[in-house]
């Protein structure tokens, strides 16, 4: 088994101007892994949710760096042989909550970095 590293920057702009600055989300984002055990060859892995934070400057954080490493499957080494997170986000700016639906995110055999930014889906009215 390997890791991949996801990454991804979550701002908001504060009015519809061009000129206006992207400001910086805070909070949290959680991976839950939908298969609860892992084989890999002889030996047997159980995920548990991580949650990683959103730093200072908007950018997916975990353990004080930048991103965060995901188990993922080596092809025809492991089962299941694809990996599927549920992603649940936990984001906000000041009192305002910024609610983005909760989402599966596939992670391929031997990926070597995901930016969750592109995946993310559109935030709830």
């Amino acid at each position: 088994m390997s890791y991949t590293l996801v990454k991804g920057r979550f701002l908001i702009t504060a009015s519809d101007s061009d000129e206006t600055p992207e400001i910086p989300l805070q909070g949290s984002v959680s991976f839950t892994p939908t298969a609860q055990i892992i084989l890999d060859n002889e030996e047997i892995y159980a995920d548990t949710t991580i949650v990683a934070t959103i730093d200072k400057e908007g950018y997916l954080s975990y353990k004080k760096k930048r991103g965060i490493r995901l188990l993922t499957p080596d092809p025809g080494q492991t089962n299941p042989e694809s990996f599927t997170y549920k992603v649940e986000f936990n984001l906000h700016y000041g009192r305002e909550k910024h609610t983005y639906r909760s989402f599966y995110l596939d992670i391929p055999p031997a990926s070597s970095q995901i930016n969750l930014a592109h995946h993310t889906p559109v935030k709830e009215s």
